[in-house]
């Protein structure tokens, strides 16, 4: 909620029934919309082929959120509006309609389209609504000199000076790829007039710089692929302890290794991945230094592989760190930044450590033919590994729960 309790302990946040944040209402709706159509084709043979097409999609979102301010609360809360309760409404929707052609020759494909894009963003404290128009150009090529190597680069430029470039290469043994965006704040973190929150910032643009490849050794069905991530970031702009945005003067660095373990055999599965990640020094970005997600199942065929049954579990892992914590009237994940050691629990001024948990999903599926039935109970060592487990501050994550359901495709 807008005031979390100061003075409690982490694990009195999973009993419910001392929930003390009062909601009046609290909704969110989206819609969108996309409509993909081709205007032509060209030399339809298995050498080359050229199209023309024109996309035009629709996107809408609408968040309120209103809530009484109780007793104290008024204090310490900003009111610039309304005196004991805080209403907001946000509204943004955007229009993209754009225009290109493809072709591929050879193993050579070429794409490139011109974007126009609307968009327009209105509040409850906004008197003068927001409306921009945006100009993209995009452009991807790729190659395949051969069927063990693939070669591609994408390039998006946005009236104003906004860029994304990316180059990959994939290869039977290793993949790699380096991308590089310089993108201006949003109006979001430049703009915003509210009851509780009004900003106005001058932020300039931010840059991003990443290295990534992975590794690719098959061993029989057994398939290891390490990986290494390097980022660096420059100008970074990030909700701070104050809720509101800032921008961080100097760069950021960031590096990640972990790789993925795979091993499917005729009646048994094992796909896990895990990731360690350098800490940020500078705290601004928060996020778990290990992470790691396993798929252990057992399956057997039947009728010649017209009926299949598996079960086994899905395990998720992090470590304890000092999570984002989020705030509902601005719709943001903002940084908590204190001196609380790892593992440490007590909440001091709102401030805690997200612990550590261990997630086990138990799942059971069944197929015939075209028709698959599936089961899963999550999280069923809730209560047993601990009471529960945070992903965001003072937001306990789901106890446990049954869900199932039927995919069946009726058509070839």
């Amino acid at each position: 909620g807008i005031l979390p309790e100061t003075t409690d302990v982490a694990d009195n946040l999973f009993d419910f029934a001392l929930e003390k944040v009062q909601y009046e209402a609290s909704t969110e709706s989206e819609q969108k919309r996309r409509n993909l159509r081709f205007l032509a084709r060209l030399s339809p043979d298995s050498l080359a082929r050229v199209g023309l097409f024109v996309v035009a999609n629709a996107y809408q979102q609408s968040d309120k959120y209103s809530q009484a301010l109780l007793g104290t609360e008024q204090d310490l809360v900003n009111r610039y509006f309304d005196i004991d309760k805080t209403k907001e409404a946000i509204n943004y929707s955007q229009r993209d309609v754009a225009v290109g052609a493809f072709g591929t020759l050879a193993g050579l494909g070429i794409s490139g389209r011109v974007m126009q894009r609307g968009f327009f963003y209105s509040g409850e404290r906004i008197t003068l609504p927001y409306r921009q128009s945006e100009t993209h150009l995009l452009a991807s090529a790729t190659y395949s000199p051969g069927s063990n190597l693939q070669l591609a680069a994408y390039g998006q430029a946005v009236s104003g000076g906004d860029f994304y470039l990316k180059g990959e290469v994939k290869s039977r043994w290793v993949d790699a790829s380096y991308r590089k965006a310089r993108l201006s704040p949003t109006f979001y973190q430049t703009t915003l007039v509210t009851n509780n929150f009004v900003w106005d910032n001058n932020f300039v643009r931010q840059t991003t710089d990443e290295v990534d490849a992975n590794a690719k050794l098959q061993l029989g069905k057994l398939l290891l692929a390490p990986r290494v991530t390097y980022s660096t970031i420059n100008k970074h702009i990030y909700f701070g302890d104050a809720v509101s945005p800032e921008q961080y003067s100097g760069r950021i660095d960031l590096l990640y290794l972990g790789g993925v373990i795979q091993y499917d055999a005729k009646h048994f599965r094992l796909d896990a991945q895990g990731r360690y990640a350098t800490a940020d020094k500078q705290r601004i970005i928060n996020q778990p230094t290990l992470f790691g997600t396993a798929t252990v199942a057992y399956k057997i065929r039947l009728g010649g592989g017209k009926y299949e049954i598996e079960t086994g579990v899905e395990m998720r892992y992090r470590n304890s760190f000092l999570g984002n914590k989020y705030n509902p009237l601005t719709g943001q994940f903002y940084r908590q930044n204190t001196n609380l050691s790892a593992g440490q629990q007590t909440i001091q001024n709102g401030y805690f450590m997200l612990p550590s948990y261990m997630q086990n999903d138990l799942f059971f599926n069944v197929r015939i033919g075209r028709a698959r039935a599936f089961a899963k109970a999550a999280n069923v060592t809730a209560g047993l590994l601990g009471k529960g487990y945070l992903d965001v501050p003072y937001y306990p994550g789901f106890r446990t729960f049954v869900e199932f359901g039927v995919d069946w495709m009726f058509f070839d």
